[in-house]
């Protein structure tokens, strides 16, 4: 790689720190010099001081929308694994790729950012109202 190309790369890495936050913890990422196995050369990188991590990290309207969303709707993606924070921050950040992969293929999003503006409103989850199945069925049959 020419000293130009590193040079824009650690730019665009630079400006992920302000935008984006880890998709796991929703954290602040820094830049951290990360040495691969024997070889004495290291290469900048993203990285998540509190999760131990390299993370290329995601749009903190993002990983604000995922939280909700897994709190809200109690999805789970791994069904299989043991209720722990490991398993609530492994479902935020797998809510985060699908809305990341989403907002790129309808060119909302790019390595820059979101390509328009957003509307972010806060608590709208507040006004929902969330009932599980079972619930609906008895209030279908009430009311024949």
């Amino acid at each position: 790689m020419s000293d130009i190309q590193v040079d824009g790369r650690i730019e665009r890495l630079k400006r992920r720190t302000q935008q984006c936050v880890c998709k796991y913890c929703g954290r602040e990422l820094t830049l951290r010099h990360i040495v691969f196995s024997d070889i004495n050369e290291a290469k900048v990188e993203l990285y998540c001081n509190f999760c131990n991590r390299i993370e290329f990290g995601v749009e903190k309207e993002i990983y604000y929308s995922a939280y909700n969303f897994i709190d809200n709707l109690e999805f789970d993606y791994y069904e299989n694994l043991d209720a722990n924070e490991k398993k609530h921050q492994m479902n935020v950040a797998k809510i985060c790729e699908i809305i990341s992969w989403n907002c790129k293929n309808m060119g909302l999003l790019n390595q820059d950012g979101f390509t328009v503006p957003l509307n972010v409103e806060e608590n709208t989850w507040s006004e929902c109202l969330v009932l599980p199945s079972r619930e609906v069925v008895l209030q279908e049959e009430e009311g024949k």
